[in-house]
Parts: structure tokens; C-alpha cells; sequence
């Protein structure tokens, strides 16, 4: 029969037991932190200009609406640069943990930032010929775009940030 465990013995392992929980606690709200300020200056600031806009339309007689604001597809240029520094965050991580979503993570940025940059490449060429754009289309692009990725690169900053745990 082994020998019984002292009271001291179990005592200082439910004590580093609890303080490891207690650092991987701290390191998630840290980590949630990070990603709250990363969606804070991040994104509010990169979309800053459209809804500037959109504020400074609405104030004037007969201005434009919310999808002749964002059918131009400046919301697309916002959208390839949020999800290249995502790509490039993922890149930097240093542990293979979580190997897998971070490879997929890094891809899908990549392959947004450069459809985004396409389509509205595309919406630029047209506009500058002066090519009728469907707008409301362009606009729901743009908004799909930009919400597949506030998640992929939102994901990215989160993996990145869990990367110690």
C-alpha cells in the first residue's frame, strides 16, 4: 500500500492547482483585453471615415442613404486591410498550438484581403469609366465581406493572444 499523502503535501497542491487556474483566468481576461481594444481602435477607427460620412450625408437636405454611402466599396478597402494585419498577427504567433485553426485563420484572411482588394478594384475601374454600379449589391458585398472578417480576424487576435495558455 503506498504511503498516505501528508497534509502539507496536499495542501501545496491544491494551492499551485488553484493559482494555476488563477493565472490562466488573468491570462484569458488579459487576452480578452487585447482583443476588446484590437475590435476598439482596430475596427471602429478603420470604419471611422465611412461613418463620418454617413453622418455628414445624413445632416444635409437630400443626401445620400446607407447604401449609396457603402456601395462604392469602401467598406472593401477597410475589410483587406483588417484582414491582412489579421494574417500577419497569425503569422507572428510562436507556438504550433493550434496549429490547424491558425493555419485556416491566416488562409481566410489572405484569401479576403484579396478578393476585397479585386472586387473593389473592379468597383474603381467601373466608376472611374463611368459603368452604372448596382450599389445595394455592392453594399451587401461589402457588408458580408467586412462581417466574415471581424470574425476571422477577430479569431486570429484571440488564438494569438490565448497563445501562452
Amino acid at each position: 500500500m503506498p504511503p498516505a499523502a501528508s497534509p502539507s503535501t496536499a495542501n501545496s497542491s491544491t494551492a499551485t492547482t488553484t493559482q494555476a487556474q488563477s493565472a490562466r483566468q488573468q491570462a484569458r481576461e488579459a487576452a480578452l483585453s487585447k482583443v476588446l481594444h484590437w475590435l476598439f481602435f482596430g475596427v471602429i477607427f478603420a470604419v471611422m471615415p465611412i461613418i463620418a460620412g454617413l453622418l455628414i450625408n445624413a445632416s444635409r437636405l437630400g443626401s445620400l442613404g446607407f447604401w449609396s454611402l457603402i456601395g462604392r466599396g469602401e467598406l472593401l478597402i477597410v475589410t483587406a486591410g483588417l484582414a491582412a494585419a489579421a494574417a500577419g498577427q497569425i503569422f507572428t504567433k510562436k507556438s504550433s498550438r493550434r496549429h490547424l485553426m491558425s493555419s485556416f485563420l491566416a488562409f481566410s484572411n489572405i484569401v479576403i484581403a484579396c478578393l476585397s482588394s479585386i472586387v473593389y478594384a473592379n468597383i474603381s475601374a467601373g466608376l472611374q469609366e463611368g459603368d452604372k454600379i448596382n450599389e445595394g449589391f455592392v453594399g451587401v458585398l461589402s457588408l458580408v465581406f467586412f462581417g466574415i472578417t471581424l470574425v476571422t480576424a477577430g479569431s486570429s487576435a484571440l488564438i494569438v493572444e490565448l497563445e501562452d495558455l
